[in-house]
């Protein structure tokens, strides 16, 4: 009893150490969370499942450990979802078509495993680019909005000149035909 005592007591010891922030401030990022995008990239996205159990009996009587079960298949589906995107896509505007598609995969397994659960939700909260270069990704997000705030000034300036250059040109041609027409009825 002494020695599982003391083994649970280290075992206690390891994980809390594992959960103290180190000196320089950075928490390491959990394995789970970091995810390979299809252009290579890494990408760190949290994200959280909501279910409901609708078989009570399957959900008892079919694993031995549900909640772990439940976690790989998240796990392994988010990571399937991730990597069929570009990371531009999964840090901007793809966060719905992921958690969409990893909710429809997660349903698809659990449901062969007959676990008697049910996804309700999957919300991506939070998806970033590791440390290193998330200064440069910074960099290229305003690069890209100055880009788009360029193209729509261009855009609304194009669209503001034309109709006034048709406009003068349609004047210019209106003036010449009167032009012509007077000079025609003088020569007559």
């Amino acid at each position: 009893a002494e020695a599982e005592e003391v083994t649970e007591r280290v075992e206690l010891k390891a994980e809390a150490l594992e959960n103290v922030i180190p000196p320089d401030g950075k928490v390491p990022v959990p394995e789970d969370m970091k995810m390979l995008t299809g252009d290579l990239n890494i990408v760190y996205v949290t994200w959280s499942v909501q279910y409901e159990i609708f078989n009570g009996e399957e959900y008892l009587f079919r694993a031995t450990d549900v909640q772990r079960i439940l976690r790989d298949v998240a796990v392994v589906a988010m990571r399937i979802a991730v990597g069929d995107r570009l990371d531009y896509e999964i840090l901007s505007t793809g966060r719905d078509e992921v958690a969409l598609e990893a909710k429809l995969m997660m349903q698809e397994m659990l449901d062969r495993y007959k676990l008697g659960l049910r996804i309700t939700g999957v919300i991506i909260q939070d998806a970033n680019p590791p440390d290193p270069v998330k200064a440069a990704f910074h960099m290229v997000n305003r690069a890209k909005q100055e880009m788009e705030n360029s193209i729509h000034q261009a855009e609304a300036e194009y669209n503001s000149i034309l109709p006034q250059t048709y406009g003068k040109a349609e004047r210019l041609l209106a003036e010449a035909n009167a032009y012509a027409v007077e000079l025609g009825n003088r020569s007559k």
